[in-house]
């Protein structure tokens, strides 16, 4: 992994194909002793959705590489996070129309 400024950064397939993402969230994790990075390139799938991946990488940044998230437990989590961010956000949303 290629940093390039702190939300977007550049991965590179095995082909050598530049890609670049955005960092959404940051996760670390107590329960499973480990930090999570949750990013998109904006690409969208077949529901218009936005493509959004995950990986483990190091908090500490000692390494730039990421890591497979290979447990269901794991995956289980990060789909948490991000619903309830996107209830957080679809709040605040709410919140400001209603200031208006």
């Amino acid at each position: 992994m290629k940093k390039d400024n702190k939300n977007v950064f550049t991965l590179e397939d095995d082909k050598g194909n530049s890609r670049e993402f955005e960092v959404i969230l940051t996760v670390e994790s107590k329960e499973f002793g480990k930090n999570y990075i949750i990013y998109t390139d904006y690409t969208l799938d077949e529901n218009k959705n936005y493509k959004t991946y995950a990986s483990i990488y190091d908090g500490e940044g000692e390494s730039l590489d990421l890591t497979p998230i290979t447990t269901e437990e794991e995956w289980t989590m990060i789909e948490n996070v991000l619903n309830s961010a996107q209830r957080n956000i679809l709040r605040n949303e709410k919140e400001d129309e209603s200031d208006k």
